[in-house]
């Protein structure tokens, strides 16, 4: 498979280190243009074609990146977001709302054959088990208005995580089937337990025996280069037909929770 991108144009966010940064890098290795988006500066020198600072929780700050950023982009890959540590509101506001929002005002900027690709979670792996209860959300019409129904349903509890990346898969797999016959395809990807710089911040909010557990059902976790290069991939023409789709990239650590019938992730 010939993976030259050049002459394509990718918008990536979360690349200041992580999964973020290991996609930005294949991607220039392959002759993309990529620019890049993080709240945080880059942790390595990183030959972007621009850098602009992305604060996810702001709808604000949202638009004036979405601004700066120009147009012309193949795909728009969102990697950002906040791990368990953050408090249950700025989950929601990070992984759910504010990539939804990032996306939606990134549609005119998409070339007219173009792709999404929201970084999940494995940990969402429940999500189809969820749908009556994350729908009336993923159906808010406003990033304010998503947070006025989360203050009307709290959703407070250690697994929050992951109904914020619930939330996420469902409202991607509707938006798609809404954008056929657009040109846009957008997908979802999973990944399991990845050595990343946000692995340490689950060992606080969980505990590292937990941890140590998931990766075990996997042999071991991941590294941010396997999720990327999975990413990468995607981007190929030959990946044109997948749409719609949620994409374990976990080693087997959803197939081993679903077959085990555990009560990992529910409620």
């Amino acid at each position: 498979m010939d993976l030259n991108l050049s002459g394509k144009k990718f918008f990536v966010t979360g690349v200041a280190s992580g999964i973020g940064h290991a996609t930005a890098e294949l991607l220039i290795r392959a002759g993309a243009e990529v620019v890049g988006a993080d709240r945080a500066e880059l942790s390595k020198p990183l030959p972007l074609a621009a850098f602009h600072h992305l604060d996810l929780s702001d709808p604000a700050l949202i638009d004036r990146a979405v601004a700066a950023a120009g147009d012309g982009y193949d795909a728009l890959i969102n990697v950002a977001g906040v791990s368990s540590l953050a408090s249950t509101d700025m989950q929601f506001r990070v992984n759910f709302l504010g990539t939804r929002h990032l996306t939606l005002a990134m549609v005119p900027r998409l070339k007219a054959q173009s792709a999404v690709f929201n970084v999940a979670s494995s940990t969402a792996v429940r999500w189809e088990q969820h749908l009556d209860r994350f729908t009336p959300l993923v159906e808010t019409k406003s990033f304010e208005e998503g947070l006025q129904w989360l203050k009307a349903n709290p959703q407070e509890s250690p697994i929050s995580y992951a109904w914020s990346k619930e939330a996420l898969i469902i409202w991607t797999m509707k938006t798609a089937l809404e954008w056929i016959g657009t040109g846009r395809r957008l997908n979802a990807l999973s990944p399991g337990l990845t050595y990343t710089p946000m692995h340490a911040e689950f060992v606080q909010a969980h505990g590292e025996a937990l941890l140590k557990k998931d990766a075990e059902r996997t042999g071991d976790a991941g590294r941010a280069e396997d999720v990327a290069k999975a990413l990468v991939l995607l981007q190929h023409d030959y990946a044109a037909w997948w749409n719609a789709a949620n994409i374990n990239v976990d080693g087997g650590f959803s197939a081993s929770v679903l077959l085990a019938k555990e009560n990992f992730g529910d409620v």
